[in-house]
């Protein structure tokens, strides 16, 4: 076999994961494979004419063990004369605060750490010691949680300014490498403990497969890797056309249901694995299925994904959107004020003289002034509300207007209502109620003005 040098490099050519002056930024944290990729890209420096440096997060959770390692970290960075940049940082209290595991807050914090430092140094790439056998760690976690060609793809190379340089090496190769040149590092004792999956298939079930098998499992999984990143990049390309109304409106997302059944199973879930993906929800099998079977329910059954967002089927249509982005409480109305709210804005004015024309009012309405009463609350419609729509002549369902005026059901709750002493007054955007409305007699208005809040 070449020597790892001489590998390294055709990785890296091959993939294109660095270019002659590039500067990259190595997160290093002081265990063997960090540290072998350290010498790894030093060795290249001067050759690649690469500007290096070193970037350590200690997360606090090892106790000294932790502060040792950051120590550890320094000391090899000045040796080396490379720039350091290090973050310490209370991981459990961080996790603690937004309901993480230790793994994903940490993971989330390196990662946040990464790209503050790389945009502040400008740096090309943060380079991680990602090694084959965790490439097969990871393929085997996603089969075990369901998340489709994606999971299967397990590490990928690179990941926008994010590369992997040693996904092609395992991790025995790493220990004979690191043997033959001395290569001191750190040993994580938190990589022993059993109460991780990852290390139960580390210790425990990688090892037996491999024996029973009588092959090189580690390989097979990076093969079959390999392979679902391929078909991964085309069901990126095929899943495009579902996405194109992704961006319509904040905290929203629409799936076409009849576009989506056409589509082979295989890229419905891919599909559904992306929505969750693109709103940070864990993709899970069991939430995935349910999302799924959503596509063959009625209109009007959900599903909450967490205390985020729901998801639910609207016609022919599935509609994600933020759980209580944009609900609000009754709001006492004092007539001459204006109110804010997350979704929209009202206001109403105080009594004024009739105006000279009441056309080209979507916005806003004038109602009767001595008609509409001092008692006025704006709120969110309920079911059993009915009014009478104006130019109708007789009392309607809420709901059926909505359902007329083709109301998506997402958007219903976001409707405010404004009532006068327990009569609807205005479906505020939609239609006057009949009652209020300005007659011939009428001696004063007030302006009625409701604005819903752009979306991008």
């Amino acid at each position: 076999m070449r020597p790892l040098k001489t590998r390294f490099e055709a990785y890296l050519r091959r993939n294109n994961l660095v270019r002659r002056g590039d500067t990259v930024l190595l997160a290093v944290s002081g265990g063997m494979d960090s540290m072998a990729m350290l010498r790894l890209f030093t060795e290249l420096r001067e050759s690649w004419e690469l500007k290096l440096g070193i970037i350590h997060v200690n997360h606090l959770l090892r106790g000294s063990e932790s502060d040792e390692d950051e120590l550890f970290v320094e000391r090899e960075a000045h040796r080396l004369s490379l720039p350091l940049h290090s973050l310490r940082r209370d991981t459990a209290a961080y996790c603690k605060e937004r309901h993480l595991t230790k793994q994903e807050g940490a993971r989330k914090l390196r990662y946040e750490f990464f790209t503050e430092i790389r945009k502040k140094t400008n740096a090309n790439y943060v380079a991680t010691a990602h090694n084959a056998n965790d490439n097969a760690e990871t393929v085997l976690l996603n089969i075990i949680r369901g998340t489709g060609v994606r999971g299967l793809a397990g590490i990928p190379v690179r990941r926008e300014h994010i590369i992997r340089p040693l996904l092609f090496v395992s991790r025995r190769e790493i220990e004979q490498f690191a043997e033959k040149h001395s290569i001191a590092f750190r040993n994580d004792s938190s990589n022993n403990s059993l109460k991780y999956q990852r290390n139960i298939l580390r210790h425990k079930i990688i090892p037996r497969l491999q024996s029973n098998s009588g092959g090189d499992i580690v390989q097979s999984l990076n093969e079959v890797s390999t392979f679902m990143r391929q078909v991964d990049t085309m069901l990126q390309k095929r899943m495009e056309k579902h996405f194109h109304r992704f961006k319509a409106r904040a905290g929203v997302v629409e799936l076409d249901t009849a576009s989506l059944l056409r589509e082979p199973d295989f890229v419905q879930e891919q599909v559904i694995l992306q929505v969750q993906r693109n709103l940070s929800i864990e993709p899970t099998r069991e939430k995935t299925n349910s999302i799924l079977r959503l596509l063959h329910q009625p209109t009007g059954t959900r599903l909450d994904l967490g205390k985020q967002f729901t998801i639910f089927r609207d016609r022919q249509r599935l509609v994600v959107r933020e759980a209580h982005g944009n609900s609000f409480n009754d709001q006492p109305v004092v007539v001459g004020k204006g109110y804010s709210f997350p979704a929209f804005q009202f206001s109403s004015s105080a009594p004024e003289a009739m105006p000279s024309s009441l056309k080209n009012r979507q916005r806003f309405e004038f109602v009767d002034a001595e008609k509409l009463g001092k008692n006025l609350i704006l709120r969110s419609w309920r079911r059993g509300d009915w009014f009478i729509p104006l130019g109708l002549g007789h009392k309607k369902k809420l709901s059926d207007f909505l359902v007329d005026e083709k109301v998506p059901l997402f958007e219903k709750s976001q409707i405010p209502v404004l009532e006068s002493h327990g009569r609807i007054v205005w479906v505020c955007g939609k239609r006057l109620d009949d009652r209020f409305k300005v007659t011939p007699s009428t001696r004063s208005v007030v302006r009625l003005s409701y604005r819903a809040h752009a979306h991008g």
